[in-house]
């Protein structure tokens, strides 16, 4: 089993290193916040600790880094890591923007070591059992996503990195709603672009960007998408997700797939397993994820999976940038 070093130990940070510790692979945390080491060291007894992540770099010990920092860290840490002969896992978003995600990419194709980018919500039972029926049912109809979630000025003010343009990349889209325009594209097929507005109603004078947004999205098989996503609701819920096909429709709510056919009851057809650690709305799935990577038996999701996920947040707000033109993904 290879040593892995949990760079970041905040909020997602402690679900890595639960998982690690399980398959025996957990060797070192770092943060440059003396007390969330401290945190660590309690819980883990025989770890090593680090405040600089050069330190990391230079531990011959340590074969993979798991990036669970602020956003604008990613990308840079990524490449250091990879230029030191480590591997990557590697929490969304994996840049900020296209040109930064681009050239993360071309850096990862010539790379020696594996990046894993880490999309668990296609692990999710309902979710792996309607990417079975999208296989045999073909283009569906129509997508539509549909996320309500809080986030107050305290969960902002807790972390000065957040909401903030230059360290979040922007908020809600890219930070809580990117896991559900990857369920669109992964279960709808390829996007082609997307027209859409972003608005803060909530949280003004506190951040930078947004807490809700809207879009429609175009798919390249013809499919239409819409999606709709805000930050400023009274409570924070398990996302939905709707696919039409003439016969029938699946909806995902509630962490449970129903079919829905006309005249019929739905029906219950799938359910996940609920979260063991970390917060309920992430799901359970992380331990999938890297369960996948650290067999290297398993296929796990790459920079190159993650493309139309990142490509359409960025085509989102190019597209609110200038009142919402239609926007194809990629485009500068």
């Amino acid at each position: 089993m290879k040593n892995a070093c949990v760079i970041g130990y905040g909020n997602i940070g402690p679900v890595h290193t639960s998982i690690l510790n399980d398959l025996g692979a957990l060797y070192a945390v770092c943060d440059a916040d003396r007390k969330k080491l401290d945190r660590a060291r309690e819980k883990y007894k025989n770890i090593k600790t680090f405040s600089n992540f050069d330190e990391v770099l230079n531990d011959k010990n340590i074969d993979v880094v798991h990036i669970c920092t602020p956003h604008y860290l990613h990308a840079p840490l990524t490449e250091k890591a990879l230029s030191h002969g480590k591997d990557v896992v590697l929490e969304k978003p994996a840049a900020m923007n296209i040109t930064e995600f681009e050239k993360l990419e071309k850096i990862i194709k010539t790379a020696k070591n594996r990046v894993c980018v880490v999309l668990q919500n296609r692990y999710n039972n309902s979710i792996v059992r309607l990417k079975e029926i999208a296989g045999q049912k073909g283009t569906p109809v129509g997508v539509c996503g549909f996320l309500t979630w809080q986030r107050t000025a305290d969960y902002y003010n807790s972390a000065d990195w957040r909401g903030k343009l230059a360290t979040e990349g922007g908020a809600l889209l890219i930070n809580q709603a990117i896991h559900l325009l990857d369920m669109m594209q992964y279960i709808a097929g390829e996007p082609d672009g997307a027209e859409g507005n972003v608005c803060n109603h909530s949280l003004k004078n506190v951040i930078e960007a947004e807490d809700t947004c809207e879009a429609l999205i175009s798919f390249k098989n013809g499919c239409k998408g819409a999606f709709y996503a805000t930050n400023a609701y009274s409570g924070t819920y398990p996302y939905r997700l709707e696919v039409d096909y003439p016969d029938a429709a699946y909806r995902y709510s509630d962490n449970c797939l129903y079919e829905i056919k006309k005249d019929e009851i739905p029906k219950v057809i799938a359910a996940d397993t609920p979260a063991e650690i970390g917060k309920y709305i992430w799901g359970s799935a992380h331990k999938e994820v890297l369960e996948r990577f650290y067999s290297e038996s398993k296929v796990y999701e790459t920079i190159f999976d993650a493309y139309n996920a990142h490509a359409l947040v960025y085509a989102i707000y190019k597209s609110a940038s200038e009142g919402g033109k239609y926007i194809k993904l990629g485009e500068k």
